[in-house]
C-alpha cells in the first residue's frame, strides 16, 4: 500500500478525531487524498483514494461532523502561501466526494488542532498563525451539507505568545472545547484553555498551565464515560517521559489531576507523534506513539477514575524490524499517523509510515481488559 501519513516540520502532523459515519474510519494521506478503510477485520487494504487537493498540502487534521454527517479536513496549502484551508467531504460507501476548499486564515498557518462541538454543531480549529508572530488562534466553522461547503467566523487569539503543537477536544458534559498547546512565550510550558462558542464567535477562559516544564507532542481526548479529558504529552522537563493527566472543566475554568508517567524513555529519547483515541466499547483511552530510536510503534490503555488515570501493559503496535550489521535498527513504525475508533468492529484504527519501506500502512487493535491487542 502507499498510504503515507503526512509530515509537518520534520514530524508527522495528522490526527483523526471523533467517530466516522457508519463506524467507517478514514485515513488522510500526504498526497492530498483521503481513503476509506475497507471493512475487513485485518485492515490490510483500503478502498480507492479520492483527491481533495491537487496542491502541495501539509499539516492535515480531520474530524467528523455528526450533525451534517460530513468529514472536515484542515490543511496548510503550500501552493497558496501556506494559508489555513478546510474542505468538506461526504462518505458514500467506499468513496468520498468533496466540496470546494475554503481559506479560513489568509496567512501562513500550521500546527492545527480540530474538534466538533456537538452542542452548537460547529467545527473548532486551533492553529499557530505564522503571519501574526506565531500567536495561537481558533476559528469556528459551520458545515452546509447541501453543497459540502464550510463557512467561518472571525479568528480569535487564545495565546498571544509563540504557540506550538495545538490539539483540541470537545467536552460534551460541559459543552466546552479545550485546546492544549506548548506556550513558547512562557518557557514552553504545557498550557490549556477552554473555548466557548456563541454563534460563529469563539471566546476563551484563562490560560492554565498543566505542566511547568518544556512539553512536546501534546494531545487531548475526551472520555465520555468518565466525563473527563485526558491530556498526554512528552515531558522534556522529566527526561522526555510520556506523561498524562486528567483535566476537569467547570464553567470556563480547567483543573488537573496529578501527572502520571505512562512511558519512561526509549534509549534516552522519549515518545514522538503521540496520538490518542477513546474506545467507546471498552470505555478506555488508548495512547499511541512512535518509540523514536527503536522505531517501534507503541500503545497503552488508560483508565480514568475521578481525577486519576492508570495504565495497563505496554503493547507493540508494529514490531517489524531488522537489525543491520552496524547495529542500526531498520523497520517498524517511523511516523505514527491518524488514529480513530471504528464503531462497527469496536477497534481503534491507526495509520503509520513504516521505517522498513517508507510505505504507509493501516492496522487496528482491540482493547481487552487494560491491554491493547493487534
Amino acid at each position: 500500500m502507499n498510504i503515507i501519513p503526512p509530515q509537518n516540520e520534520g514530524r508527522l502532523r495528522a490526527a483523526a478525531s471523533g467517530v466516522l459515519p457508519n463506524g467507517k474510519p478514514v485515513v488522510v494521506n500526504a498526497d492530498g487524498t483521503v481513503s476509506v478503510v475497507d471493512e475487513s477485520t485485518s485492515y490490510s487494504v483500503v478502498t480507492t483514494k479520492a483527491e481533495y487537493s491537487a496542491n502541495n498540502v501539509n499539516g492535515q487534521v480531520s474530524v467528523y461532523d455528526t450533525n451534517s454527517d460530513r468529514v472536515v479536513i484542515v490543511f496548510r496549502d503550500s501552493d497558496t502561501s501556506n494559508h489555513g484551508t478546510a474542505i468538506v467531504g461526504t462518505i458514500n460507501a467506499a468513496s468520498i466526494t468533496f466540496g470546494a476548499a475554503v481559506v479560513f486564515e489568509n496567512s501562513h498557518s500550521n500546527l492545527f488542532g480540530i474538534t466538533f462541538d456537538s452542542t452548537n454543531n460547529k467545527i473548532v480549529i486551533s492553529y499557530r498563525d505564522e503571519g501574526d508572530s506565531g500567536k495561537g488562534k481558533a476559528v469556528v466553522g459551520t458545515v452546509d451539507p447541501s453543497d459540502n461547503s464550510i463557512s467561518f467566523g472571525t479568528p480569535a487569539t487564545f495565546n498571544s505568545g509563540s504557540t506550538f503543537n495545538t490539539s483540541a477536544a470537545f467536552d460534551t458534559n460541559t459543552g466546552k472545547s479545550v485546546i492544549v498547546y506548548r506556550d513558547g512565550g512562557n518557557s514552553n510550558y504545557g498550557t490549556a484553555v477552554t473555548a466557548t462558542i456563541s454563534g460563529t464567535s469563539i471566546s476563551f477562559g484563562s490560560e492554565t498551565v498543566y505542566e511547568s516544564a518544556d512539553t512536546r507532542h501534546s494531545g487531548i481526548v475526551y472520555d465520555s464515560n468518565a466525563q473527563k479529558l485526558l491530556i498526554v504529552y512528552r515531558d522534556d522537563g522529566n527526561t522526555g517521559r510520556g506523561t498524562a493527566l486528567v483535566a476537569s472543566v467547570s464553567g470556563t475554568s480547567i483543573s488537573f489531576g496529578s501527572a502520571v508517567v505512562f512511558y519512561s524513555v526509549d534509549n534516552g529519547i522519549g515518545p514522538y507523534d503521540i496520538r490518542t483515541v477513546y474506545d467507546a466499547s471498552a470505555q478506555k483511552v488508548v495512547i499511541f506513539w512512535d518509540g523514536a530510536v527503536a522505531k517501534k510503534g507503541l500503545a497503552i490503555v488508560g483508565t480514568i477514575s475521578g481525577t486519576s488515570v492508570s495504565f495497563g501493559d505496554l503493547a507493540e503496535a508494529d514490531g517489524n524490524q531488522t537489525q543491520l550489521a552496524d547495529g542500526r535498527i531498520f523497520g517498524g513504525i517511523e511516523f505514527m499517523g491518524s488514529v480513530t475508533f471504528d464503531t462497527t468492529r469496536n477497534k481503534s484504527v491507526f495509520s503509520y509510515r513504516s521505517g522498513a519501506d517508507s510505505f504507509g500502512y493501516v492496522n487496528a487493535g482491540t482493547v481487552t481488559g487494560t491491554k491493547y491487542l493487534i
